[in-house]
């Protein structure tokens, strides 16, 4: 039965009861967990933005510089000029560990967004307020990918809508109330957001494995999951990697022909997306370039023009968060 029909007789069933004077039971629905979550979304975006100060720096032209926030600002920076002049993703920055190569191994915890911000500023806007507001709409995404993420592992329970919600709830409840809302204050993005993506990973990962659809939009969703978790904070892989492991290990019917050219498509996917960062991260994890010297690509116009690439275009910085003016340090 669709759920459209499932819906029409729940409906007439109500209405029978209400004609014959019978109380009619509340029943937690899809729609009604909808809605749910839909106010817990619109409170934790509100939340969000009230931590900045002034509301406009969430999508101004103008840099945070709240501890690590300065950093990738500048490392977003050195990205765009080195793809701009030479279409590379690293180089040699003088004004940076001056003799070191740059957006190697110092950025690895904000690939996503970097790259995101650089590709969407070719649209519109500027490198500096698509990171901020893709950091913004990844923070609030996280009602939704805990209300998604609790539908598939409780897909075939009845109850399923109201765990759902939920999750949604104490998943936004543990962003408030622990280190992910101080994450974000210090300018850690990236680990935030992979972990809540990894539950969100998991548990699609288990419907996939445990009610194996028809090939559609969850496959390719999966694909999308793999070859975005790892840009979003390497360690990501040690979240999501062992439960779906032990998943498999504990139930081994559900390794089927389906399955594993699934998994190792989103393991091939993920290698090829996130190459154009990871293979010069390996040649200088240890701060070299490849050919064993610390000079690699030129710096392009900071030579003449520092404050451009240094400053993010000269532009004075907003304060940012502002969860610290408590007076807390």
């Amino acid at each position: 039965m669709s759920k459209t029909r499932m819906r029409k007789t729940r409906r007439n069933a109500s209405n029978r009861r209400a004609v014959n004077g019978e109380q009619v039971r509340f029943e937690w629905n899809e729609r009604f967990s909808l809605i749910l979550v839909s106010v817990i979304g619109c409170l934790h975006i509100c939340g969000l933005a009230a931590l900045f100060n002034p509301a406009s720096g969430i999508f101004n032209t103008q840099p945070l510089i709240d501890q690590d926030w300065g950093l990738h600002f500048h490392h977003l920076n050195s990205l765009a000029a080195f793809w701009h002049q030479d279409k590379m993703t690293w180089g040699y920055n003088p004004f940076f560990m001056a003799g070191y190569p740059s957006n190697t191994i110092q950025d690895l915890s904000i690939k996503f967004f970097e790259w995101t911000a650089l590709a969407l500023s070719a649209i519109s806007l500027s490198p500096i307020q698509w990171l901020k507001i893709c950091a913004f709409l990844a923070m609030a995404s996280i009602p939704w990918l805990m209300y998604i993420a609790a539908e598939n592992l409780f897909l075939a329970h009845e109850t399923k809508y109201f765990i759902a919600a939920l999750a949604a709830f104490f998943g936004t409840i543990y962003w408030w109330n622990s280190l992910p809302r101080e994450m974000f204050f210090y300018g850690m993005l990236g680990f935030p957001v992979a972990s809540y993506l990894s539950i969100w990973g998991i548990a699609l990962f288990y419907r996939l494995a445990v009610f194996p659809p028809k090939i559609g939009w969850s496959h390719f969703v999966w694909l999308i999951f793999a070859a975005a978790s790892i840009s979003l904070h390497v360690q990501s892989v040690i979240t999501f990697l062992p439960p779906m492991l032990a998943l498999l290990l504990v139930e081994n019917r559900l390794i089927t022909g389906r399955l594993l050219p699934w998994s190792a498509g989103a393991a091939l996917v993920a290698l090829f997306v996130n190459a154009a960062w990871l293979i010069p991260a390996i040649h200088h994890r240890g701060g070299q370039s490849p050919h064993g010297t610390a000079h690699s690509q030129s710096w392009p116009d900071c030579r003449r023009k520092r404050g451009a690439c240094d400053r993010g275009g000269g532009n004075e910085p907003t304060l940012g968060p502002a969860t610290r003016r408590t007076g807390r340090r």
